[in-house]
């Protein structure tokens, strides 16, 4: 699987494509043994937990760029990175 995922770089891929790939090749493996093949149950299960794992991710990520548009939108960035800038600069010719 890691082979696939190193596909991004000389292949010239998205990070879409070796990640479909990968899923795949995970599903292919899956029916080699008769313990882990997916039946219709499992494929149900399955399918409710990514999709309940995918929610927690979108949550995350929407506040993340709610919060980083704000911030941009406003101007404050430019504020906030300059009294960084600043202090950095203060506190480097400062110190002994």
């Amino acid at each position: 699987m890691l082979a696939l995922i190193l596909m991004i770089g000389p292949l010239n891929l998205t990070i879409t494509h070796p990640g479909v790939y990968t899923f795949l090749f995970t599903l292919a493996l899956s029916f080699v043994s008769k313990e882990t093949r997916l039946n219709q149950e499992k494929l149900v299960r399955f399918l409710h937990s990514a999709g309940r794992g995918c929610c927690t991710v979108a949550t995350a990520c929407s506040v993340a760029g709610i919060i980083i548009g704000t911030v941009t939108g406003t101007g404050l960035s430019c504020r906030l990175s300059s009294i960084l800038v600043e202090a950095g600069w203060n506190s480097c010719w400062s110190s002994p």
